[in-house]
């Protein structure tokens, strides 16, 4: 979500610039949609792997990782996948492991 935030600004700052171009397209809505899907799965993957934490936490977590998706998911990606911690819930990273690329 913090990319959405970082595009949006830099699409407004550009807005600026170019104030002289009619058929200018302000937002790339597939950028935004591809961003905000990331943001609600990482969301989902921290809700869902938190599961027996007290609500407060998981709250907390969860929130973090909706809003910086992409630090959430190399985290989740280091502690889970590559160090095989466990999850306090649903465990998504043996649906990963089992994929073979």
């Amino acid at each position: 979500m913090i990319e959405l935030f970082t595009l949006l600004s830099n699409i407004k700052d550009k807005d600026r610039q170019a104030e002289a171009f009619q058929n200018y397209q302000r937002y790339p809505w597939n950028w935004v949609l591809m961003i905000l899907i990331i943001s609600f799965g990482t969301a989902y993957l921290a809700y869902s792997c938190n599961e027996k934490e007290i609500p407060s936490t998981r709250f907390l977590i969860t929130l973090f990782s909706f809003f910086f998706s992409g630090i959430y998911l190399i985290y989740y990606f280091i502690l889970y996948i590559v160090f095989d911690k466990k999850c306090n819930g649903k465990d998504v990273s043996e649906l990963i492991k089992k994929c073979k690329f």
